[in-house]
């Protein structure tokens, strides 16, 4: 399966699937597309890699003329129901593209389109820390921007060894995944 495609199941509402990672085979890429394979429905899933395009925040580039992959970024935030971000961790803290896909969405500042937005967040690293750096930082800064986390912290260590070579997750993450998928969906049912 390639991770990197859009994924099935686009319908209203829907879930947007965020991959903080840019590498094609990507461990949090693979655990979101099980976790949006766990999304109970009638919520739909969407993937699409925004990060891969998006330039460098620069508040210059705010204004009528905004790059074009700014605005799909925004306007995908804007039709979705609710978020599912999962990140790795560089360095004890997230991607830069990711903090990049964070800067552009948010703005303007207090009327952006997470503003209430259910969102949860998973993240996972080869080390014994399971990116808990990256995954606590998303938690704040989402909270700090008005959107509506969801779930419990989900930071998953060592994960090369909960992945197998054709892809399937572990039993143990599968269940931590879907009880994040299915808060997720809990909380856009509840904002109706």
């Amino acid at each position: 399966m390639t991770v990197r495609a859009i994924i099935r199941r686009v319908t209203s509402p829907h879930i947007l699937l965020v991959a903080g990672s840019l590498r094609a085979d990507s461990f949090t890429t693979k655990l979101l597309v099980t976790a949006g394979d766990l999304v109970p429905g009638p919520l739909g899933v969407e993937l699409v890699d925004h990060i891969r395009d998006l330039p460098h925040y620069d508040p210059d580039l705010e204004g009528d003329d905004l790059p074009l992959p700014v605005v799909a970024l925004r306007a995908a935030i804007a039709d979705a129901a609710g978020l599912l971000i999962a990140t790795p961790e560089y360095n004890g803290a997230v991607p830069g593209g990711l903090k990049d896909w964070f800067d552009w969405a948010t703005r303007p500042f207090g009327a952006h389109a997470l503003m209430g937005k259910p969102v949860a967040v998973i993240g996972a690293s080869p080390s014994s820390r399971g990116a808990a750096g990256a995954v606590t930082w998303l938690r704040t800064v989402l909270g700090f921007l008005g959107a509506n986390l969801v779930g419990e912290v989900v930071a998953i260590p060592s994960v090369i060894g909960e992945i197998g070579a054709d892809g399937t997750v572990s039993d143990a993450v599968t269940a931590q995944l879907r009880s994040t998928a299915e808060a997720l969906a809990a909380a856009v049912a509840a904002a109706g």
